[in-house]
């Protein structure tokens, strides 16, 4: 009985911390909104080349297929109107992965078609670490020739004038480096659409609100350009063969190498394709942790960011108007945000 009259006392308390915490997030919303509407319009924008000498940039491509649209993830990167040389470097552990053939025809297709871009195919390397995409990675990185590297998983597809724009970014400063916000898309099943609807929202959020600061420093490890001079002065991709993500581990050691981070004027997408329910759980419970692990102040305060979906339980479960319905429309909203992303 106590209980429940201290309880009944503080209900009116927390409902003014639920209101509060709710129209946060939705100005945090609207913000990310509003940035991401100035991001697209300066993407949409035809820029002049930025350097009069472009250096030469590597790519590279870790693969573990099947993977989806494989052909044209890579024909994105082929197909560049970057004005220096352009290596391209795929590397797969399996002899028998099923996408083997497919690089090997398009690297001949490319070849036979006069293009610029050299292609090269490293497969069946010893894993050099527990991390198989690092170690792709790491596998493709010795054999490449040039000091620029980009580096862009097998689902991501870029603009045609992508790498351009990064190295004027740049300004061909050798400790400045280049990421991505990334769209992903394409989603087969329930599990691909939450999975689209959390990163979509969560990444937009971050990257959005990150870009405002002045010392930027977040990476998106699945499409991102640096330096070889950064990159082995932050300990290389060695350092990371053993890391359950590249992203905050490389995005930490560039910042204290005293790295400098800029956001890539276009945008990047990335194919979903299909996930079950219970592989978007274990995406989605590895991720958090990660986050624990890594990021822990980001793991402890990211509850707030759900102030709407604990204020629908919480208004549902006491009769509370204001509180549920106010919830629920925020709540719309932000899943209506992560389609139109």
């Amino acid at each position: 009985m106590l209980v429940f009259k201290t309880f009944s006392c503080i209900l009116p308390q927390m409902e003014v911390v639920y209101f509060v915490l709710i129209v946060a997030n939705l100005f945090v919303l609207i913000l990310s909104l509003i940035l991401l509407i100035r991001f697209r319009r300066r993407e949409r924008k035809q820029r002049a080349p930025g350097l009069t000498r472009y250096p030469p940039i590597s790519m590279i491509v870790p693969i573990k297929g099947p993977m989806l649209d494989l052909e044209n993830h890579l024909k994105s990167l082929i197909d560049q109107d970057y004005l220096g040389d352009l290596e391209l470097v795929v590397a797969i552990e399996d002899y028998k992965d099923p996408d083997i053939p497919i690089v090997q025809n398009l690297f001949a297709s490319t070849k036979a078609a006069g293009k610029k871009v050299q292609c090269r195919l490293i497969v069946g390397r010893p894993r050099a670490g527990f991390n198989p995409k690092n170690a792709n990675v790491y596998q493709a990185y010795i054999e490449t020739r040039h000091d620029w590297v980009y580096v862009s998983d097998a689902d991501t597809r870029i603009n045609a004038h992508h790498l351009r724009e990064a190295i004027d970014l740049t300004g061909g400063n050798e400790m400045e480096y280049v990421t991505s916000y990334v769209i992903h898309e394409r989603p087969i099943g329930f599990g691909a659409c939450l999975e689209v609807m959390g990163t979509n929202f969560e990444i937009t959020n971050y990257f959005m609100l990150e870009s405002l600061r002045e010392h930027f420093s977040t990476l998106y490890g699945g499409s991102y350009l640096v330096n070889k001079t950064l990159l082995e002065k932050a300990g290389g991709f060695k350092g990371a063969l053993n890391r359950v993500t590249d992203d905050l581990y490389l995005s930490n050691q560039f910042r204290a190498a005293g790295g400098k981070a800029h956001l890539a004027r276009s945008s990047v997408r990335a194919v979903v394709g299909s996930r079950r329910l219970i592989e978007f759980w274990r995406r989605y419970h590895r991720w958090l942790l990660i986050t624990q692990t890594c990021k822990p102040l980001i793991f402890f305060v990211g509850p707030l960011a759900w102030a709407e979906r604990w204020g629908l339980l919480f208004g549902g479960l006491f009769s509370i108007p204001l509180i549920w319905q106010t919830s629920l429309a925020v709540l719309g909203f932000r899943y209506t945000l992560a389609f139109i992303y």
